[in-house]
């Protein structure tokens, strides 16, 4: 029998293992690349990396309040009362995207066929993160608080905010007007819109149009909007429209979630927040398995992600929905 063993073999780390781990280690960087990128809320909003456990607790605090001290009078008598309470984020399952590539069909191909699976793996974990972020920053807007002296969230109904300008504009400076009577702070405010709200804020050349000076803030030429009022506006194309309200809230065993995402997101077109007004917390990142299994003819390709979504401060949360759930 012939001696292979002189024959050279790029996908071999270091002469010896499996004969395409390298291969298998561009897959995962191609995915994480995808994955990142993709990415456009959860930036914006507070995260935690978990070493350990399944939740992630973080504080509540309500209002304080202030008076004037009269002469003589003791301060133990008259303390002012603050609420403290707590906000819970768990760990939903893992999200996943999982796919099977026939070693045959992909060396027959005229085309690199990886390459696209593994943009869209990673697109596919990221869109649905992103979805269930979402619909935790819609739930605070629409739901009460539990935490004494803490202002509720905001929801507006604007019937032609997709068709409007002026109305998507209104809504917009509406948010910022709430924002401000609820001292909320300035820093670190977005606004998520869909791509039909997104056409509308661009042709605003108040905003856009570089002859103003608006320092590179935004271009119709470019397609980009920039902020709006100290608002960052960004657009996705992941908007969960969709009525979650008949949806399990929290995890039956069957359906994977640990947190509440309910709400009627049917008619949704705008959402604000905050770096303070959702939590999330995510367990070691993405992970990425590749196996080659020779009696499949093929290779298994598998991209994970495990994280989940809660409402921190209902003040901070605002939505926009086009007609009444």
């Amino acid at each position: 029998m012939t001696d292979l063993s002189p024959l050279i073999s790029p996908g071999r780390a270091d002469g010896a293992g499996d004969f395409d781990a390298l291969f298998l280690r561009k897959f995962s960087g191609e995915v994480i690349t995808s994955y990142t990128a993709e990415l456009k809320l959860l930036p914006r909003i507070r995260m935690k990396t978990l070493k350990g456990g399944k939740n992630y607790t973080f504080p509540a605090t309500g209002e304080a309040t202030a008076r004037l001290h009269l002469r003589g009078e003791r301060a133990i008598d008259n303390l002012s009362d603050m609420e403290f309470g707590e906000r819970l984020v768990k760990l939903d399952r893992p999200i996943v995207s999982e796919q099977f590539v026939d070693e045959w069909e992909e060396m027959v191909n005229h085309f690199d066929v990886r390459g696209p699976i593994t943009e869209q793996m990673g697109q596919a974990v990221a869109q649905l993160a992103e979805q269930h972020a979402m619909r935790a920053l819609f739930r605070g807007s629409e739901v009460a608080t539990d935490v004494a002296g803490q202002a509720l969230g905001n929801q507006q109904i604007v019937a032609n905010v997709a068709t409007s300008a002026a109305d998507a504009l209104g809504a917009i400076e509406a948010q910022i007007l709430d924002w401000n009577q609820k001292n909320v702070p300035m820093g670190g405010r977005f606004c998520v819109v869909t791509p039909e709200v997104w056409n509308l804020l661009v042709d605003l050349t108040d905003f856009q149009s570089v002859d103003l000076g608006n320092g590179g803030n935004g271009s119709i030429r470019t397609n980009m909007v920039g902020m709006i009022k100290g608002v960052e506006i960004i657009m996705t194309t992941v908007m969960p429209q969709t009525d979650f309200t008949t949806a399990p809230g929290l995890s039956d065993g069957t359906n994977g979630y640990a947190n509440d995402y309910r709400g009627d997101m049917e008619f949704c077109e705008m959402l604000f927040g905050t770096k303070r007004a959702i939590g999330g917390v995510t367990l070691k990142g993405l992970q990425i398995y590749a196996k080659k299994e020779e009696l499949d003819g093929g290779s298994y390709f598998k991209s994970s992600k495990t994280c989940g979504f809660s409402v921190l401060r209902e003040s901070d949360c605002g939505s926009v929905i086009t007609e009444a759930d």
